[in-house]
């Protein structure tokens, strides 16, 4: 995988290109999306690989606004999207935490207590059962890349 060549650690943190980032979140947005198109097949297993993905946006879309805010071009290892989240400005949590309230009748808190670890539970599912709010991990999928999006633009879209 190209991005994979773009990494590199420093320290405690990595390094990463915003870019590659933000397409490979789009990417893996898309899967998801295309997982629950109907009820039949998101019952009948692609719950599964909507849960790993969706979750897996989230956090690349969470680690590209890291890299967009540094100037080392920086970002906070690790899958918990709670932790990933908290370690945003909080400027950005606070635009999030608004766009989202928008989106979704569940509070972000709650969404991140109760899914933040879903790309590691849901690819281990079959070793303990896992839970995801479908909607809400959608919803927090959707309001990461439009804020992305709208941030990248901002700052020249580079």
């Amino acid at each position: 995988m190209k991005g994979s060549e773009d990494v590199s650690t420093k320290n405690d943190k990595l390094t990463g290109d915003y870019r590659v980032c933000v397409n490979e979140a789009d990417a893996f947005l898309s899967v998801a999306k295309s997982c629950v198109r109907s009820i039949e097949d998101f019952l009948g297993g692609k719950m599964y690989p909507f849960a790993v993905n969706v979750s897996f946006a989230c956090e690349l879309y969470l680690k590209a606004l890291m890299i967009r805010r540094s100037s080392a071009s920086e970002f906070v290892r690790g899958h918990d999207l709670k932790s990933l989240f908290e370690s945003l400005s909080p400027e950005d949590r606070d635009a999030i935490r608004k766009m989202y309230g928008k989106k979704s009748g569940v509070s972000l808190d709650q969404l991140l207590e109760e899914s933040g670890k879903a790309f590691e539970d849901w690819r281990y599912a079959l070793e303990k059962a896992a839970s995801i709010n479908v909607t809400g991990i959608l919803a927090f999928a959707n309001v990461l890349q439009d804020y992305v999006k709208k941030t990248g633009e901002n700052a020249g879209g580079s």
